[in-house]
């Protein structure tokens, strides 16, 4: 009975860590999943997140995005807009591996245009980080050569202080994925309500009273699967970043496929498409 017991516990350690180790090409699948309709980028950009899936220099410069909004490009295709169905069905990538290096070539139409992204990683351990992302199409970018502020690499600043707080009254949130609505109270503290759309039509809806931070707002509540925390984080462009610690609120307010997690939510002008 125990050599039984410990080889299932050899075996799912081993799951555990095939799965913590992916392949370069199987976190560009991730990031191109649905034809970005459940996209990981969004989730692995989260300030959380940056660490585990990006080289140093890049987890600097999303950091130095999030005070200053310098990325105001799409990281995974030509533009904002794109056609799914188009994506999945003309995607084709290429992986080179060299020891500790490697590249993922991606190429795809989308709205009749074609896309080349290169992802290069570099090992960490045992797991593969992103270290650069190249637009060699018509974007014709590479990442970490984006700059921030007074012309200097955002890689490579030192950290500026918070985006200042939000004075009371309404805010509407959204992209074609998530809607956030804040009514921030005279204390600071705000009522939200989240919406999101993941895969197959999955969704998350959400909603209660989040107490104020120096960076934003605190959700916290116990539920059955655990502590569900969600953090809503300001922007000096006046986005927002939600983040969900450890995926408790998912597994609470989600359907299979979604995700309450965006990073750089814009915010909309017009607060009727945030009604309640």
């Amino acid at each position: 009975m125990r050599w039984t017991v410990s080889l299932i516990l050899v075996w799912m350690l081993g799951l555990a860590c095939a799965a913590q180790a992916q392949t370069p090409q199987a976190i560009v699948e991730g990031i191109y999943a649905g034809g970005l309709t459940r996209s990981s980028m969004d989730r692995m950009r989260l300030p959380a997140n940056r660490a585990r899936h990006f080289q140093p220099g890049l987890v600097r410069l999303l950091a130095a995005n999030d005070r200053e909004d310098c990325i105001d490009f799409a990281l995974t295709s030509d533009g904002n807009n794109y056609d799914e169905a188009e994506i999945m069905r003309t995607i084709r990538m290429e992986t080179r591996t060299e020891e500790n290096r490697a590249s993922v070539d991606v190429r795809f139409m989308s709205l009749g245009k074609p896309n080349h992204y290169r992802y290069e990683f570099e090992r960490a351990g045992d797991s593969w980080r992103i270290a650069d992302i190249a637009s060699l199409g018509e974007g014709n970018w590479r990442l970490s050569q984006t700059r921030c502020g007074r012309g200097r690499p955002a890689a490579g600043r030192a950290a500026a202080s918070p985006a200042p707080a939000s004075p009371a009254g309404a805010y509407c949130y959204r992209n074609r994925h998530a809607l956030l609505r804040l009514d921030v109270g005279a204390n600071g503290s705000a009522r939200f309500r989240m919406e999101t759309v993941g895969g197959n039509g999955h969704s998350c809806h959400v909603e209660g009273s989040a107490s104020a931070t120096p960076q934003g707002w605190r959700y916290e509540r116990r539920e059955a699967e655990g502590a569900c925390q969600l953090d809503f984080t300001r922007t000096s462009s006046g986005a927002v970043s939600v983040s969900d610690r450890d995926h408790i609120c998912r597994r609470t307010y989600c359907g299979a496929r979604a995700s309450l997690e965006a990073a750089n939510l814009p915010r909309s002008g017009n607060l009727a498409r945030c009604a309640s």
